[in-house]
């Protein structure tokens, strides 16, 4: 049981540290420019009131969310269909693989 606990705080331990450093760093932001930097309680506070229906930028966080998908899955579709369009061209194309073969 002690076992148990003691591998659930080692591995709670890396995100401790995280939070404690993401709170330090707000609030020595706060003091030093007097800038308002969310701390990581303010944070999870914000996430959870767009996971319920606030609004940001007129949308709700769902439509930001499904748009940056969208710009992602055509930003890789792209990348897709270029890589295969350039395997196929090196693998068929002798002279275009040596030409493209030293690109680092």
């Amino acid at each position: 049981m002690i076992s148990l606990l003691k591998k659930m705080l080692l591995a709670m331990l890396p995100l401790t540290i995280i939070l404690l450093i993401w709170q330090a760093a707000a609030l020595t932001v706060l003091l030093v420019r007097g800038v308002a930097f969310p701390t990581p309680w303010e944070t999870l506070v914000r996430l959870v009131n767009l996971a319920g229906g606030d609004r940001l930028s007129n949308h709700s966080l769902w439509v930001h969310i499904v748009s940056s998908l969208q710009r992602w899955l055509i930003g890789f579709g792209i990348a897709a269909i270029l890589g295969i369009a350039y395997g196929l061209m090196a693998g068929r194309v002798s002279w275009f693989e040596k030409a493209t073969a030293k690109i680092p």
